[in-house]
């Protein structure tokens, strides 16, 4: 018996249309449609298991109606003056995004006729929902390109979108412009070298919109069972766009006729107006909060390297890519309107990010003026309590001060207690990486050939909430037999506190892929011109001192266990015609 039935029909068109108005103005219309129709049903029998269906039965029927429409006008001109010396490309146009989402859920137990899965003989009594999504962005954008004689170009963007997004604020369209200036040095200079091929320095300075989530500048309230609810969430009187502003310099060298190749790439970036939806008092009347402040900042630099070099009859192509990124949160808004908290020991305010952790019963992240994003917040410790007597001189007491437990410090004076409170809770590492790096590598000699490609991340940190519950690591606990000072006791009743213990190195360098290939040529005579084989290996071995399965987390930096990444074997055959 099929259980799960699932039936999708998609529709796509797309036409376009260009019309020259002179050799050089065209005017270009473009249109798109993506329409899907899925139903989805499940048919639990009679026979199920009763925590799944009722006594005759459970039916779920899910309808998905998903429609995007996409048109857009551009009038592209390309000219040039003064006998070629100057050229000129713009585009001027104007586009319509709309996006429609209607979806219906219905799922409960049958009614009279046993195993008889229709609408008609079942009861909405676990799922009765309607989803409707509708949004729409109306767009003017304009870009332009002037260049001398292939040596400097200028390049100048704008754009205004108007989105749905923003109904019922101030705002009610994004414009973001841009502008860049690049030359090419070796042409402007007329350099003749062996050595230096080709040099181009460029600068650009851009701004980007971002509007907030649909639906959160309009405050509604739910119904349920048909009544409507009197909580809503909380939002900002005039919601204004998400705004970054941005600026970069580089330069590209090619060296030795293109055989080294630089880039250097240093960036900076401020982004306004950040959405947060903060803690809200548990005696409000509404369910949560939505505040429009706030700035983070983001400077990095990006440096690549590319070698093409040959070695007698082997050649060889690398490329070394280096990247280093700094954040700082600079401003969370008005303390008192986003709820911010203070630490009592540095004056650091501060709001918890994400959700809270079952685990430690705490926040792991939060959001704190002058700190990277998502940097730790927890306690520091100092081994394990080896005794009664130590857990109580360390401020202590409880369960907390029994040998085995962790030994948590008293870093707080300004209470003038001697004891480990929530006032001694401070920052315990940091989610972001220091720097990052990759290297490919192309090899081939005769009918070999070779590549690998590593990429690595080193100085983050990784909260691994999985560091006491392995197998691996239990026999090591503290016991009175074993009075480790690495690892506690097993305690099921224990009240964790986030702390500096689980938090780990997180750096680690991936054999990402690693190909093998022979190639056997074969006469002009046959169908077949060559015939490669090869074998490839993806994620083929990680160096890191991290004790999960897997270093490599999300922006959070947290390690929630799973499964180890797949390392994967393909063996293969190319065949040239």
């Amino acid at each position: 018996r099929n259980m799960f039935n699932t039936g999708k029909d998609r529709f796509l068109f797309g036409a376009s249309l260009k019309y020259d108005v002179t050799d050089w103005l065209d005017i270009t219309g473009r249109a798109r449609i993506d329409y899907t129709h899925i139903t989805a049903e499940q048919k639990n029998y009679a026979s199920t298991l009763g925590l799944f269906a009722g006594d005759k039965g459970r039916y779920y029927n899910n309808t998905y109606i998903t429609s995007q429409r996409y048109a857009d006008v551009l009038a592209n001109f390309h000219k040039t003056f003064a006998d070629g010396a100057f050229s000129l490309n713009a585009t001027l146009g104007a586009s319509i995004e709309d996006y429609k989402h209607r979806a219906i859920l219905l799922g409960g137990d049958l009614t009279g006729v046993p195993n008889l899965f229709t609408l008609a003989n079942m009861t909405t009594n676990k799922s009765q929902a309607k989803e409707t999504i509708n949004d729409q962005t109306q767009s003017l954008f304009a870009t332009l390109q002037l260049g001398y004689k292939n040596m400097v170009f200028l390049d100048v963007t704008a754009r205004n979108d108007w989105v749905t997004a923003l109904a019922n604020t101030s705002k009610t369209s994004m414009f973001y412009p841009s502008v860049g200036l690049s030359a090419v040095l070796t042409d402007i200079f007329k350099v003749d070298s062996r050595v230096l091929s080709f040099a181009k320095i460029r600068a650009s300075y851009a701004e980007v919109g971002n509007a907030p989530m649909r639906w959160i500048t309009i405050p509604t309230y739910p119904v349920s069972d048909g009544t409507p609810q009197t909580s809503t969430y909380l939002t900002s009187d005039d919601f204004k766009p998400e705004r970054t502003k941005s600026w970069e310099v580089g330069a590209d060298v090619r060296l030795w006729g293109n055989k080294l190749i630089l880039n250097a790439t240093y960036y900076s970036s401020r982004t306004y107006n950040q959405v947060f939806n903060p803690d809200i008092s548990s005696t409000s009347t509404y369910s949560s909060l939505y505040v429009n402040a706030g700035r983070v900042d983001n400077k990095g630099v990006e440096v690549s390297a590319e070698l093409n070099q040959n070695l007698g009859p082997v050649k060889w192509s690398s490329n070394l890519v280096y990247s280093r990124n700094r954040n700082k949160v600079l401003s969370l808004g008005n303390a008192v309107q986003t709820g911010l908290k203070t630490d009592l020991r540095t004056g650091m305010q501060y709001e918890y990010y994400g959700n809270q952790s079952e685990q430690f019963r705490a926040y792991t992240n939060i959001l704190a003026v002058g700190q990277p994003m998502y940097v730790f917040y927890g306690y520091r410790t100092d081994g394990i309590v080896q005794s009664l007597a130590e857990g109580l001189s360390a401020g202590l007491s409880g369960d907390d001060a029994q040998p085995g437990e962790f030994k948590y410090v008293d870093i707080y004076d300004g209470d003038g207690l001697e004891t480990v409170d929530e006032n001694d809770m401070c920052i315990i590492g940091d989610p972001n990486p220091d720097w990052m790096a990759s290297l490919g590598i192309d090899v081939s000699w005769r009918r070999f050939d070779f590549s690998i490609f590593f990429n690595g991340v080193f100085g983050n940190d990784v909260l691994n909430t999985k560091r006491f519950d392995q197998p691996s690591n239990m026999p090591m606990r503290w016991t009175a037999d074993n009075p480790t000072n690495s690892y506690p006791r097993l305690n099921a009743n224990r009240q964790t506190k986030l702390s500096d213990w689980w938090v780990e190195d997180g750096s680690f360098v991936r054999i990402q892929t690693m190909t093998l290939g022979y190639s056997i040529p074969f006469s002009k005579k046959d169908a077949a011109r060559k015939i490669r084989l090869y074998v490839s290996a993806d994620n083929l071995y990680t160096f890191t001192g991290f004790e999960g399965y897997d270093p490599e987390v999300g922006m959070t930096g947290i390690y929630s266990g799973g499964y180890p990444r797949l390392r994967k074997w393909t063996f293969g055959a190319d065949f040239t015609f």
